[in-house]
Parts: C-alpha cells; structure tokens; sequence
C-alpha cells in the first residue's frame, strides 16, 4: 500500500509506505491527525475540539482522502473590549494519498472532538495467469 500526507498545495508523489513525510509544519494552521495501517484498512484519527459535524467535509477524488475544516466564530456584538482575540475563521485542509482502497466504503465518525476514519483496502486482485503450453 501507498499513501502519503499532502499538504493542500502539494503535487501528488508517489512514494513507498516506509519513505513517507509529513509535512506538520506550515505556515497554515493545521490538526494533528495518526494514520494507522492494517491488514485491511487504514485507521485514520484526527483531534478537531470544537468542531461540530456540519463544519467538516471529508472527500476522496483520485487516489486522495481530504480533511477539511472551515469554522467561523460566531458574532459578537463590538461592545466586548477585548485586550486579546484569536478566535476567528478558521480554514484547515490536511490530504493523504491512499491507492488501491475501497473508496464506497470509507466511514467515519466525530465524537467529542476526535474525527475516526476507516478506510477499507481493496481485496488483492488475482494477477497470476496460467499458460497451457501446447
């Protein structure tokens, strides 16, 4: 299997399951998310405190699974004086790349802040071809 973290802005690469990287660190905030292999599925789990159901879109469209939050403080009348604000508009996108799955099937669920997704593998397909020598 072969997947890799993509930030939003990042070319599709293909590389080997043990030679990914994850690019945490950028300019843009971002979640922390684990990404687990099993024999049958990747386990994908995400910490959002704060983030409610309708605030988050999750996708798959060519061989990448996208995350994406957009959160919007609510408004507050201007009569608050505050010293320090940063609750705001929040936009966070983190992508992985993930080949041969069953997209039909991914799931997944938001539960006191902690995003699971579970995406199933493709069964192994049959390759092997037996030639009839004559």
């Amino acid at each position: 299997m072969v997947f890799r973290m993509l930030p939003s802005h990042t070319a599709l690469n293909r590389l080997n399951v043990n030679d990914w990287v994850d690019e945490f660190l950028s300019p843009n905030h971002s979640f922390k998310m684990d990404v687990s292999q099993h024999d049958d599925a990747y386990h994908i789990t995400a910490d959002l405190p704060g983030i409610k159901k309708d605030q988050l879109t999750i996708s798959y469209d060519q061989e990448r699974l996208s995350i994406e939050v957009t959160s919007q403080e609510h408004d507050e009348k201007e009569t608050k004086n505050y010293i320090h604000k940063e609750r705001r508009h929040v936009n966070m996108k983190r992508a992985i790349y993930l080949a041969d799955i069953d997209e039909k099937n991914i799931k997944a669920r938001l539960e006191d802040g902690v995003l699971s997704v579970h995406v199933p593998k493709k069964s192994p397909v049959e390759t092997r071809v037996l030639i009839d020598v004559e």
